[in-house]
C-alpha cells in the first residue's frame, strides 16, 4: 500500500496530531497497466468514496504524477456529475479577495509492505512555504528516483484551503510546468530486447528510470543475478522484466 500524508508544519516535525490528510493507495489489479482503488481524508471535511484509477501504466515516471492524479480523482467525485472525467485537476473552491491559506504545509509519500511484519519505507517528500506574494507558494521535493528538485513556484488562493489540492498542483507545477492542469498520462516503459547466442536479454542500465531502480530492486528481492553479456554488459532473461511489471508490488 502507499500512504501519502499531509501535515501542517516542516516535515521535521510531522506527526499525527499535526496531520491534515492522508490517501491511502492500493492496488486493485497489478499488471502492466494497472488498477488502484484510493480513498482520500482531509481533516474537517471527511473521507471521500473509494475511488477506482484505471489502467495506468506502472514505473513509467515519477510518483508524484499517479499521487496528482489519485488526488484530482479523490476530490472530484465528491462533486461529481454525470458524464464528467474525474482525471482532471480541480479548480480551487472560491478565490475572492479573502483567501485561505498556510504558512508551511509538507508531505510524505511511503510505501507499506505488507506480510507478517509490516515494513515501512519513505518513497519520497515535499515541502511547501508560503511566498511573499498573495497566494503565493515555494516548493520542493525529492522523487522516488532519489533526485531533489528545489524552487518549484505555484499559486493557490482558493477561499477553501485543501492541502491536498496543493500539493497536487505543486506536482503538476514539477512535472510539466503547469500548475493548473495534469499532464499527459505517461508512456509505459517497455525497454526492445537484445539478441544473443539465441537468447533474448535485457540491457538493465538501458532501462529507463523509474522502471531502471524498480527492475534493479526487485531482481534483487528475488535473489535474480545479473548476467554480464560481451555485447551489451549486465543484462538479464527478457521474460523478467514481463515477470517484473505483474509481479513487483
Amino acid at each position: 500500500m502507499i500512504k501519502l500524508s499531509i501535515f501542517a508544519g516542516p516535515l521535521e516535525s510531522a506527526n499525527l496530531h499535526n496531520r491534515l490528510a492522508w490517501l491511502d493507495l492500493a492496488y486493485h489489479e497489478v499488471k502492466p497497466y494497472a488498477s488502484y482503488k484510493a480513498c482520500l481524508f482531509q481533516s474537517g471535511q471527511g473521507c471521500s468514496p473509494t475511488v477506482l484509477l484505471r489502467s495506468y501504466p506502472r514505473w513509467s515516471s515519477s510518483i508524484w504524477d499517479l499521487m496528482a492524479r489519485v488526488i484530482s480523482v479523490c476530490l472530484n467525485v465528491q462533486g461529481k456529475e454525470e458524464g464528467q472525467d474525474l482525471e482532471v485537476l480541480p479548480e480551487p473552491i472560491g478565490g475572492g479577495k479573502a483567501i485561505a491559506f498556510a504558512d508551511e504545509i509538507s508531505a510524505t509519500v511511503e510505501h507499506h509492505a505488507g506480510g507478517k511484519v509490516t515494513r515501512i519505507r519513505t518513497v519520497c517528500t515535499m515541502s511547501i512555504k508560503r511566498g511573499r506574494k498573495k497566494g503565493s507558494y515555494i516548493a520542493s521535493l525529492t522523487d522516488n528516483m532519489g533526485q531533489s528538485f528545489d524552487g518549484i513556484e505555484v499559486v493557490y488562493r482558493p477561499s477553501v484551503f485543501q492541502p491536498a489540492l496543493l500539493v497536487a498542483k505543486v506536482a503538476c507545477q514539477h512535472l510539466h510546468g503547469d500548475s493548473t492542469k495534469l499532464p499527459s498520462r505517461p508512456l509505459l516503459v517497455l525497454p526492445r530486447p537484445q539478441s544473443e547466442k539465441g537468447y533474448n536479454w535485457i540491457c538493465v542500465h538501458a532501462v529507463r528510470e523509474p522502471a531502471k531502480s524498480g527492475f534493479l530492486r526487485w531482481l534483487s528481492e528475488s535473489k535474480i543475478p545479473l548476467i554480464t553479456s560481451d555485447l551489451y554488459g549486465e543484462v538479464v532473461d527478457a521474460d523478467y522484466y514481463a515477470q517484473f511489471l505483474t509481479e513487483s508490488l
